[in-house]
């Protein structure tokens, strides 16, 4: 093959390929590529793990009790915070904005919204770290798991949306038996029992009536208890 007479052009349609490689077809490369987004690339099939019980009875969980150490600085952070809020609260209230601490105060004649002690760990604690917490995803919470970047310009009292996502290892949002996949054999059910049932048959049956499906519960339960 000359490389420099060759030149680029449109694939000839009708004529079959003579490569043993068939490449995937769109549909294939969109279901991998949400497969590789939901529990990261499969780089061998041995990978692959069943997650089942092995039906012997589960070995006692170890308790390690923390040290002195841990505690008395654990509870040392929280006094020096707890104070801390308190000596912020009572010069807000004299000093600070206002509108930050409306809700404390009686105001045109109604009784204070809320008080102070009810959300003093929501103000002084929480809010100090809220950013860790309540962070907006997209997308399934698989392997990864996307989140919705934002910005405080208030110290986490409001937050602002930058339209961008960060990509993350998921370390503790649930999947519980694939409820959150887009695919796969419980999104299938999904749709099937939409289907079949509509969005509301999970009503009791003064509402929608003696299905199938509650004869079935019925007949699991009597025969788990021997009736």
């Amino acid at each position: 093959i000359s490389l420099s007479t060759a030149s680029a052009g449109e694939p000839d349609s009708n004529l079959d390929s003579t490569t043993l490689f068939s490449p995937p077809s769109a549909a294939e490369s969109e279901n991998k590529r949400r497969a590789d987004s939901q529990f990261a690339p499969l780089s061998d099939p041995s990978h692959l793990y069943v997650s089942m019980h092995h039906g012997e009875p589960l070995e006692a969980p170890i308790v390690d009790d923390p040290a002195y150490y841990f505690l008395i600085t654990t509870y040392i952070s929280y006094l020096f915070l707890i104070l801390l809020g308190h000596i912020r609260d009572f010069f807000g209230k004299r000093f600070g904005n206002k509108k930050h601490y409306q809700s404390l105060k009686p105001h045109n004649g109604y009784a204070s919204l809320n008080d102070d002690f009810d959300n003093f760990y929501t103000r002084r604690l929480k809010l100090r770290l809220d950013d860790c917490f309540a962070r907006i995803t997209t997308g399934v919470p698989g392997r990864f798991i996307s989140l919705l970047d934002r910005t405080s310009p208030d110290f986490n009292r409001t937050y602002h949306y930058t339209g961008t996502t960060t990509e993350t290892l998921n370390m503790s949002s649930y999947n519980y038996l694939g409820f959150a996949q887009s695919d796969g054999p419980c999104a299938d059910a999904v749709e099937e029992t939409v289907k079949r049932y509509g969005v509301s048959f999970c009503s009791t049956r003064a509402d929608a009536g003696t299905s199938d499906l509650s004869l079935e519960v019925e007949r699991e339960i009597a025969a788990f208890v021997g009736k």
